[in-house]
């Protein structure tokens, strides 16, 4: 078997259990929403949850990526030795977490929509066409799916670089990282992404496919999925790949699982 179609196949097998009981907690819990909202009659209630549910995709595959990684060191102790470099071996199980992250978005958006086109009043809330929400949700689709992939990859990094340091100052490498990469690294970034400059270069490309729309407050969330600029996805993609490269280069030099 060729050794890509190998790793894929063994990233699947691994991970296919905490895929399916992704899956199946998410149809319960909206599953039990629906039983609520069908109960008071307010179909609202259901597109708010699924809505919820949608934002926490954001965070699937860091989720995904982190439980997969440390599953990877407690039960495969040879995982680097493959004819693969680090970037095929992260690349697997992105792709892999991707099967479950597209199947949650057909769970969640497909019976959102669903309601949304069957219940009057929340048609009359949104005051859309059901064409427009329906490109509402494949857009919002992508961008979950971009976002989610660049936590994924941050999760990667922040991890090569624990089993990169644990071994020359111990445990406590996981309490410096947590402080660099959640604290201190999020304040300069946010500074940077203030200054003149950054919106210079990455502030363009303005695109709002609410714009006109009259939106009730129970469903700003919609916004979240909808209302962006080309110039921040250029940036973030940039960033994103960096950080890939760069989790990839301490998994090759210094990581031994």
């Amino acid at each position: 078997m060729n050794p890509w179609r190998g790793q894929l196949a063994k990233e699947w097998r691994m991970n296919r259990s905490m895929i399916f009981w992704s899956w199946g907690i998410q149809a319960g819990l909206l599953g039990m929403a629906g039983i609520i909202a069908w109960k008071i009659q307010s179909p609202a209630v259901y597109v708010f949850v699924s809505l919820t549910f949608l934002v926490a995709q954001l965070f699937y595959l860091a989720l995904f990526s982190w439980l997969s990684l440390r599953k990877e060191q407690k039960l495969f102790h040879l995982w680097l030795q493959t004819p693969l470099s680090a970037r095929h071996l992260l690349l697997a199980k992105l792709i892999v977490g991707l099967y479950g992250l597209i199947g949650s978005l057909v769970l969640i958006a497909g019976s959102a929509y669903s309601v949304i086109i069957c219940a009057s009043s929340v048609i009359q809330d949104l005051q859309m066409p059901n064409g427009q929400i329906g490109l509402l949700f494949i857009l919002g689709s992508f961008f979950i799916i971009f976002n989610s992939l660049s936590t994924g990859v941050f999760l990667q990094l922040v991890w090569a670089f624990y089993m990169a340091t644990v071994k020359t100052i111990g445990k406590i490498s996981g309490g410096v990282l947590f402080v660099c990469f959640f604290f201190i690294s999020p304040f300069f970034m946010a500074k940077w992404e203030d200054s003149t400059l950054f919106q210079y270069l990455f502030s363009w490309g303005d695109i709002s496919w609410t714009k006109g729309a009259t939106i009730t407050e129970n469903y700003e969330l919609i916004r979240i999925f909808t209302d962006f600029n080309i110039g921040n996805i250029v940036y973030y993609g940039a960033i994103t790949v960096m950080f890939f490269l760069l989790a990839a280069m301490l998994v090759d030099r210094k990581v031994e699982v």
